[in-house]
């Protein structure tokens, strides 16, 4: 392998885990990029049923009980099917 392949790779590896490590410092502080809420709400939007899911609803619950306040609060205005609706009972 030349050493510019390497160079290459080092590189890209390193960017990787940069952009990892924001994600989770953002994480860590209790809030979310643009980016995650986007994504939420695009997979969310398709699940049929919509809020009528009890069952996706309450494995959805227990899952977010452990988020920060600060997060919560976020995901409760975000205006995401399902998601926002569990948000908002956990901060009641």
């Amino acid at each position: 392998m030349t050493n510019t392949l390497k160079n290459i790779r080092e590189n890209i590896a390193d960017s990787q885990i940069e952009r990892l490590k924001k994600e989770l410092e953002q994480i860590d502080e209790g809030r979310f990029s643009q980016s995650q809420i986007d994504a939420l709400k695009k997979a969310f939007s398709k699940l049929p049923g919509g809020e009528k899911n009890a069952v996706q609803m309450d494995k959805l619950a227990k899952t977010m009980k452990n988020y920060p306040k600060s997060m919560l609060d976020t995901l409760a205005q975000s205006d995401i099917p399902m998601v926002s609706k569990v948000a908002k009972e956990l901060t009641k």
